[in-house]
């Protein structure tokens, strides 16, 4: 089912579609258990930094491309028995999307290639959705003025098209966004005249009209949530968005307490994204056991994994951890910062060999029976939050049948 169908029914209770990160191969798994589980659709929303093309140096997951995701993705629903609506697709593309495209400082035509060979390998893999993201360039480091970030989304809209029709591939969906990671909500009248300029372009060009319009809400992640939803403002924002037959998204709800969650499908909210919480989650878990797997260790006289020691060395001596970092407050301990970055390490060969060590610890010790079924219980547990506030369980047959 395409995914514009889902929003076709407006008589329908309102939902809020869960974008997640996909940010381990674990919490893909755990995700879609969790959702055929509760019968709910779910949509894997997977940035440059976590997947992408082998030619421009591959993601943190697992050195997945976009056709491996996508295939450990039907692998996994299969094995669960997920048959209702699962989605995949790109989280921020565009240029300088790529932490290293912009750290390098990449002119406008060495980006725009870069983007649209990570675009070209989502179209060829299969995926849905597609976010064309214009609001990051070295040389504006308060933002991408909004005519400006209008008229280069069409840009990059003309030339995946192009792609997509030229090569004979499904059509997809399209995620245009109005966003800075600040913590602030989009005055309507921004998101209103950018929405306007945008798709009168693309109206001109006979180009397809975006399904999501991505809005600030006021949600800023960090170590926590820094952030607060602006409800009244979204509900601006959403009316703006419903005016012109597309779709508010909102970005960075992880960490938002239940309540406000709750309050999202009402609100007008259809899709909302969470990445950096469920990657914590499993940190969290695999900290848990190796400080029980630890202490056992030391009563019986015998080497540990030392799987703790090894992941918080490995985050202290990158500095992807200064991205989650907002100001010197949030760096309250190092283990905060090991909790909210450790999923960057996932796939490190000494990770993987300490986990491995510490899951037959675990289990031969007594500690846990299934250390691994414990992880993704614990990231299950924070993804039912989400499900159960967005209104999500129970609607796969629904959908199917609408």
């Amino acid at each position: 089912m395409k995914m514009a169908r889902l929003f076709d029914d407006h008589a329908r209770e309102p939902f809020t579609l869960l974008g997640v990160g996909p940010m381990s191969p674990t919490v893909v798994d755990a995700s879609i258990e969790c959702a055929a589980e509760h019968d709910a659709p779910i949509v894997f929303i997977a940035s440059r930094n976590q997947v992408e093309a082998r030619d421009l140096g591959g993601g943190y997951v697992a050195g997945w491309t976009s056709r491996d995701l996508r295939e450990y993705v039907r692998e996994r629903a299969e094995a669960h028995g997920h048959a209702g609506p699962l989605y995949v697709g790109r989280d921020h593309g565009g240029p300088w999307q790529r932490d290293d495209d912009h750290r390098a400082g990449l002119g406008w035509e060495e980006a725009m290639d870069s983007a649209m060979r990570s675009y070209r390998e989502d179209i060829e893999a299969g995926f849905d959705y597609l976010h064309i993201d214009t609001a990051k360039d070295p040389a504006f480091p308060r933002g991408v003025p909004l005519d400006l970030a209008a008229d280069r989304a069409v840009h990059v809209l003309r030339e995946v098209e192009a792609f997509r029709a030229g090569g004979g591939h499904p059509e997809v969906a399209y995620e245009v966004s109005l966003e800075e990671a600040n913590g602030t909500s989009s005055t309507p009248a921004d998101f209103a005249y950018f929405m306007d300029t945008l798709l009168k372009r693309v109206e001109h060009h006979g180009l397809p009209r975006p399904l999501f319009m991505v809005g600030n809400t006021g949600t800023l992640t960090g170590l926590s949530q820094a952030g607060r939803v602006d409800f009244e403002t979204v509900g601006a924002l959403a009316e703006t968005a419903a005016r012109h037959g597309v779709v508010l998204k909102e970005h960075n709800a992880d960490y938002l307490p239940f309540d406000d969650l709750a309050r999202h499908p009402a609100a007008g909210i259809g899709m909302a994204n969470v990445a950096p919480e469920f990657g914590r989650l499993q940190t969290e878990a695999l900290l848990r056991l190796a400080a029980l797997e630890g202490a056992a260790c030391r009563r019986r006289g015998l080497p540990g994994s030392a799987f703790g020691e090894i992941l918080t060395d490995l985050v202290f001596r990158s500095d992807r951890w200064r991205k989650w970092v907002r100001s010197g407050a949030d760096l309250a301990t190092s283990d905060a910062v090991v909790l909210a970055n450790g999923h960057y390490f996932d796939s490190h060969p000494s990770v993987r060999q300490a986990r491995a060590v510490l899951m037959r610890n675990c289990a031969t010790m007594g500690i846990c029976a299934d250390p691994a079924g414990f992880v993704r219980h614990s990231i299950k547990e924070g993804l039912r939050r989400y499900l159960f506030a967005f209104e999500l369980t129970g609607r796969n047959q629904e959908l199917c049948v609408a």
